[in-house]
């Protein structure tokens, strides 16, 4: 009896936690820390972050500050991946499909091309959109890429590196955990219903990694 109590209780909390997220503009309410929290998290000394939302904060959209869109536009992912695109020989920029909301989903492909037999390594973020701290570490190292040539040029030297930094952007658009169709793109990598998930893993599947990296 205790044991179906317990799945009763799990399959209650699902449920209402599904009857709060609805979809497109319409997100999870947020819950925000209290001051006494936030004092537990001071600034790390020392880092010095690169990537949009830290480095330009006009740049964050008023929506972050109530938790209804992320710290990054997708306007401003793409201009910075295509400013680094532009700034390095060693990054191309490339959209080779876009999302259930016709949303681009860009990537860099990061490579010296002096080898075809070097270390591949995949890098993604923003499986979940209302989780930001997926993509936001990937463009803090891309920013760190771009700030550094002769780090980068050793990097590279040793491996090619696909970066894709926000495989959910309608989640982002709505800062709700799910694809725009309400599906959970985290569930989704083995049943691959959505034809968004399809293109990615195909894509995958023909770069072909050694590592693969989900900071999602």
């Amino acid at each position: 009896m205790r044991i179906f109590r317990s799945v009763a209780v799990v399959l209650l909390q699902a449920s209402l936690t599904s009857a709060q997220t609805k979809y497109a503009d319409n997100q999870v309410p947020v819950s925000k820390d209290s001051d006494l929290v936030s004092k537990l998290f001071p600034d790390v000394e020392g880092v010095e972050l690169l990537s949009p939302a830290f480095a330009n904060e006009d740049s964050v959209p008023e929506g972050w500050t109530n938790g209804t869109s992320g710290p990054t536009s997708q306007a401003t992912l793409e201009s910075f991946l295509k400013d680094i695109a532009d700034q390095h020989s060693w990054a191309t920029y490339h959209v080779p499909f876009t999302s259930e909301d016709d949303r681009s989903i860009p990537y860099l492909n990061l490579s010296s091309g002096s080898s075809t037999s070097k270390l591949r390594i995949w890098l993604q973020g923003g499986v979940h959109g209302n989780e930001p701290a997926g993509d936001q570490a990937i463009l803090a190292l891309l920013a760190k890429l771009a700030s550094n040539n002769t780090w980068t040029t050793s990097v590279l030297e040793k491996a090619d590196v696909l970066v894709l930094p926000r495989y959910n952007p309608d989640g982002v658009g709505y800062f709700q955990r799910e694809l725009a169709s309400n599906h959970d793109p985290n569930r989704d990598h083995a049943l691959l219903q959505r034809q968004q998930t399809r293109d990615v893993k195909t894509f995958l599947s023909a770069f072909d990694p050694h590592i693969f990296l989900d900071a999602h």
